[in-house]
């Protein structure tokens, strides 16, 4: 059995739907992964700026505690100074010796 001109360029047409068919598939398949990508790649980075800000949030919240917190120690260290002066007037007015 041989094949005729017919019988190949049939077959030719044939491969060349297919192959054109599945060309298409390759194209419509790349545009719906960029799609896909471009996507979590959004989602990604919406969570990403969303987590920056809550670092960002409890970070400033701790500085703003550890400035409250260094404030009430340099008013005690200030307010033991003057005491300590208190103190040695006293001592001074009493005629008292320093410990």
């Amino acid at each position: 059995m041989s094949l005729g001109k017919n019988d190949l360029k049939s077959i030719e047409q044939m491969f060349f739907r297919f192959e054109s068919k599945i060309n298409e598939k390759i194209d419509a398949t790349q545009k719906n992964l960029k799609k896909d990508i471009f996507n979590v790649e959004d989602k990604l980075s919406a969570k990403m700026e969303a987590l920056e800000n809550k670092v960002i949030a409890v970070i400033s919240r701790e500085v703003a505690d550890l400035a409250e917190i260094n404030h009430e120690v340099i008013k005690r260290v200030d307010i033991v100074g003057e005491l300590d002066k208190r103190v040695t007037r006293l001592e001074n007015k009493f005629g008292l010796k320093p410990l």
